[in-house]
This record gives C-alpha cells, sequence and structure tokens, in this order.
C-alpha cells in the first residue's frame, strides 16, 4: 500500500481527492495546508481546516510559503 501526506484547502476538491486516493488504496497519513506567513490570511479558513482534520483523524501540517515562491515550495515539501 501507497503512503502519501495530502495537499488539504478545506474544500470539496481536497475531499474528491482523498476519497479517490483511497478509493486506489493510498495510505494518507496527514494532511498539509500551505499559508503565507500572514495570520489574516483568509482563503483557506484554517479554524475550518483543523476541525476537518480532526474529524478525519488525520494529522494537520501548515507550512508557510513565502516568496519566492517555488523555492518555498520545493524546500517545503522536502520537510514533509
Amino acid at each position: 500500500m501507497s503512503r502519501a501526506i495530502m495537499l488539504w484547502t478545506g474544500g470539496k476538491d481536497s475531499m474528491l481527492a482523498l476519497t479517490e486516493a483511497r478509493l486506489q488504496g493510498v495510505a494518507v497519513a496527514a494532511l498539509v495546508t500551505f499559508t503565507p506567513p500572514s495570520p489574516h490570511f483568509l482563503v483557506h479558513p484554517l479554524p475550518l481546516i483543523h476541525a476537518q482534520a480532526d474529524a478525519l483523524a488525520l494529522p494537520l501540517y501548515r507550512m508557510t510559503i513565502t516568496a519566492p515562491y517555488a523555492t518555498s515550495y520545493e524546500r517545503a515539501l522536502a520537510e514533509l
């Protein structure tokens, strides 16, 4: 069985991807949400995302992304 950490934004697309991964035999070990350093980030409702992760019984990692973004994403993914 494959293991993965899945990108989680809290929307229906994330839930569909999680469902499809599980149906294909992927063991999703954790969720990850990428955010900028600002505490006023409103695109992903962080309290809701934490509640979703709790309901799914999956750990949630919040990874801070800064400019230059490509390098920052690569660094965050390497950490995971």
